[in-house]
């Protein structure tokens, strides 16, 4: 497996190209040519998935045009779904009227990407549908918004943001052994995650 990481919107989000024996695109955010310009410069002309790890416009705007370019499957969270067809009259969500996602998610699902194999972890709390993907070989976890390095936690202030919600998935994601993480803005970090990640929960904690 290896993991292409770049900048897919104007807010840092970042965006991560999964190269298997199948291949993966986590959250093309904003930024469509430059994914394509990406899926290009390493010779993915259909990826097997797009994946969102939750439904805000950083992370998902372009994944129509990614999508209708590639013929990928995408995929994400029906709870995320559902609240993305209650934002249809915000000016950066009115290119999802009649969307449908190609494979919803509900969590605890596996994407077989050949090499590896991700696990989908629904974490709510910075979004309803909000998901992790774990690699159990290499250790790796793809966290979205829902936490970041050295003790960050997602906001909870959007819609369908909830404190609680956040500080369960943290504990659910602070069993996980890890050795890398990939968040959705900021630094990828490998140095000892597993802390990290205990930090993310005791401010988590504190927030309820």
């Amino acid at each position: 497996m290896k993991i292409v990481n770049f900048i897919s919107s104007e807010l840092g989000t970042n965006a991560y190209l999964i190269l298997s024996e199948k291949s993966a695109l986590i959250d093309p955010g904003t930024y469509g040519d430059i994914v394509l310009q990406k899926l290009e410069e390493y010779n993915v002309k259909t990826p097997e998935f797009i994946i969102l790890t939750h439904y805000h416009y950083d992370h998902s705007q372009d994944v129509l045009k990614v999508r209708e370019m590639t013929k990928a499957k995408v995929m994400m969270h029906k709870a995320d779904l559902e609240i993305l067809k209650q934002r249809l009259d915000v000016e950066w969500y009115k290119n999802f009227v009649g969307f449908k996602a190609d494979i919803l998610l509900k969590g605890n699902e596996t994407i077989n990407l050949g090499n590896c194999v991700l696990k989908v972890i629904h974490t709510p709390g910075h979004s309803p549908g909000s998901i992790c993907l774990y690699e159990s070989k290499s250790k790796s976890l793809f966290s979205g918004d829902t936490i970041f390095p050295y003790g960050g936690i997602g906001r909870v202030d959007f819609p369908g943001g909830d404190s609680k919600e956040l500080k369960e998935s943290v504990e659910k994601l602070s069993k996980l052994d890890v050795k890398t993480l990939y968040p959705g803005h900021g630094e990828i970090t490998d140095k000892e995650v597993n802390r990290q990640i205990k930090n993310s929960l005791d401010i988590a904690r504190s927030f309820v």
